[in-house]
């Protein structure tokens, strides 16, 4: 399923340690579009088997082209150099059939990737490619159809699913192939809020349950960050940061870079706190729940971490409430009163 690094070479760059297991790794991965633009440059990584990675960086920072790097019948045109491996061999020395069978890719536009007429057909259409025995095609298309929950509309035309469905469905596809590693090029783009939440946990039980290692192309990072085991940021072509989702959130805050927005709310919410002490990037908060939890220890005194002074500024008296019960009341730091899981009040006493 993955190739355990054996570095005696010392080609892999230190991107994990010896036995550990990779499901791909890029060496020096550069690459320009006929004309000569340079996309890529000079790229060096690695990902760890059954890992959860998110590819991060502006438009036109080579997010796509990269991905598309890794799925040798999707590469795009144009002049490569360095070395790409994917489960231990180079891309290169892969062949449609191996491709198929070992990397699934699920694209942007759900539109895109449906070819067949029937939901039934489109499950069965990659299996009837690789060369599955019919009986096993039908037995895994019912088990792909439950594990997924769409069982009741398998017999539907694809013409008449919504985007989200469809997503779905492109989703569910793949999988039945049993890949090793899953590509996904921002496939929430134009799915409603609740759409992209329900696809996002699919993903991970996908990663958590199967073991299939997830590199993910996102820009909006609300509820992408804290499912991520790894992230890697591209500026300009070239990998800026290679690390944890919470040190990715204090680096892209410390280095002002213009795509902090897209952090999490609790995670900007937490780096905007005047301090008296460096920010601990373990402690920062990544979703709601975290937030709400850090939010909670600083009201009530609990925990020991009290890097964040609260005689600094306005102070407000805040009351902590959840489901009508007051938890808590002090003072603090002012403008916390959007906390809406907690239904916080917040009265300016200065």
């Amino acid at each position: 399923m993955a190739f355990e690094v054996n570095d005696s070479a010392g080609k892999l760059g230190g991107f994990a340690k010896e036995g550990q297991a990779l499901a791909v790794c890029a060496s020096g991965l550069s690459f320009a579009y006929p004309g000569g633009l340079e996309v890529l440059k000079e790229l060096s990584f690695g990902v760890l088997a059954g890992s959860r990675v998110l590819l991060a960086g502006a438009t036109g920072s080579g997010k796509s082209t990269l991905l598309r790097c890794l799925k040798p019948e999707l590469a795009p045109h144009g002049k490569r150099s360095g070395e790409v491996l994917v489960d231990g061999l180079s891309v290169k020395e892969f062949n449609p059939q191996l491709s198929a069978g070992r990397i699934g890719f699920v694209m942007q536009d759900p539109h895109q990737q449906i070819v067949m007429d029937t939901v039934k057909a489109e499950l069965a259409f990659g299996l009837e490619n690789l060369g599955t025995p019919p009986e096993i095609i039908q037995r895994r298309i019912a088990e792909i159809a439950n594990y997924f929950g769409i069982h009741s509309w398998v017999d539907r035309s694809t013409s008449d699913l919504s985007g989200g469905e469809k997503q779905l469905l492109n989703l569910a596809a793949v999988i039945a192939m049993q890949p090793r590693t899953l590509l996904l090029d921002e496939p929430t783009v134009g799915l409603d809020p609740i759409a992209s939440r329900e696809f996002l946990e699919l993903v991970q039980r996908v990663n958590d349950e199967l073991g299939i290692t997830v590199i993910l192309v996102e820009h909006q990072q609300e509820d992408v960050l804290t499912r991520m085991n790894q992230v890697l940021y591209l500026d300009k072509g070239q990998l800026a940061f290679d690390g944890t989702p919470r040190e990715f959130a204090l680096w892209l805050h410390e280095s002002a870079h213009a795509n902090k927005g897209a952090l999490p709310v609790a995670s900007r919410f937490y780096l905007g706190q005047p301090r008296e002490s460096a920010v601990d990037a373990s402690e920062i908060p990544l979703d709601v729940r975290e937030g709400r939890w850090w939010l909670w220890q600083r009201v009530t005194g609990d925990g020991e971490s009290d890097s964040v002074p609260r005689t600094r500024g306005k102070e407000c008296l805040v009351s902590l409430q959840q489901g009508g019960v007051l938890h808590s009341q002090g003072s603090y730091a002012c403008d916390i009163g959007w906390y809406y899981p907690w239904h916080c009040r917040c009265e300016c006493l200065g």
